[in-house]
């Protein structure tokens, strides 16, 4: 099975995304290398992006958090995985997810389309 890999991970400060960056890399993330020069600041602190990073990334998904919360380290991710599978990885508020596809459509789809294929299917509140 060939999955390949593209996301995010966030920080709130430069220190926790080093941090991260150093823990990514002793762990391994599948063909992934990360450095320095990949960090990027955002309005709400620091990401990483997660990009042409191939194979199951779940396990060591699962040792990063590990090591993060050893070290004290915040952090969150959200990464999504498609070709022979499609789905996603979740790590926000210390809640760890792994999403399958129809999953990954439900998170990602606008509330106003939600709302509209309810209202389509005849589902009210009334009727729940």
């Amino acid at each position: 099975m060939t999955l390949y890999n593209i996301g995010t991970f966030e920080t709130k400060t430069d220190s926790e995304m080093r941090e991260l960056i150093s823990i990514i890399n002793q762990v391994g993330l599948g063909t992934m290398t990360c450095d320095e020069k990949n960090i990027c600041k955002t309005d709400c602190g620091y990401s990483l992006e997660v990009s042409e990073c191939e194979g199951d990334l779940d396990p060591a998904l699962r040792e990063i958090i590990k090591a993060c919360k050893s070290a004290g380290l915040e952090m969150s991710f959200d990464i999504t995985h498609f070709e022979d599978e499609e789905g996603g990885y979740i790590y926000q508020n210390g809640v760890y997810e792994t999403l399958g596809r129809e999953d990954l459509c439900l998170r990602t789809v606008s509330d106003r389309a939600l709302f509209a294929e309810i209202r389509r299917r005849g589902l009210t509140q009334e009727n729940l």
